[in-house]
């Protein structure tokens, strides 16, 4: 029989094995890029065997979604509050604190799952929001969702490249408002 102690011990390893997996994407992405990374070499890097990788991730792309959902999440999570959330702006300095690692995610050849990992996160968030009475949205929600997350990434790749020396506060009160605004016009027309 199985023990809490045993189960305990149990999701700790498969957290360190993921923790380990994670930090091995990450430095592999800083030395040569996303596109020729494979299970295999992340694998070899994180010290696992490839079907271990396997067993916590689909596939590389399934890698990167999840890695980057913990983080993009808060900038979409309350795209209809009124206020921006202070998890927004954590977000943020996290990504700015990384930025090598986001820019390369953003600019290179990941940009297409890394636009469909925060419009994912966006359509989550509209369906959690206050629903709109009366007329239909003017656009089908994964549009919409579709449509933040693009605007998000072409205001956060212009100040991960430092053009504007905006402050995390500032940009996450920024993408907010733009969101929010974008959302709720498209939301009830």
């Amino acid at each position: 029989m199985i023990s809490d102690a045993d189960d305990e011990r149990l999701d700790r390893r498969a957290r360190r094995t993921r923790s380990a997996i994670v930090s091995a994407f990450n430095r592999l992405i800083l030395e040569r890029g996303y596109a020729s990374l494979t299970p295999g070499e992340v694998a070899a890097t994180a010290d696992v065997g490839r079907s271990t990788f396997y067993e916590h991730f689909r596939s590389m792309d399934d890698l990167l979604a999840k890695t980057l959902g913990v983080v993009l999440a808060p900038l979409a999570e309350g795209c209809l509050e009124v206020h921006p959330s202070a998890r927004a702006r954590l977000a943020l300095e996290h990504i700015w604190e990384h930025r090598r690692v986001a820019r390369l995610l953003i600019e290179g050849d990941s940009r297409s799952i890394v636009l469909r990992g925060l419009a994912a996160q966006f359509q989550v968030a509209l369906q959690r929001g206050p629903q709109t009475g009366g007329s239909p949205p003017l656009l089908p929600p994964d549009l919409i969702a579709l449509q933040l997350a693009a605007g998000q990434l072409a205001l956060l790749g212009a100040w991960l490249s430092g053009r504007s020396g905006l402050p995390a506060e500032v940009l996450a009160v920024a993408l907010h408002s733009t969101g929010r605004a974008t959302a709720l016009a498209l939301l009830a027309p």
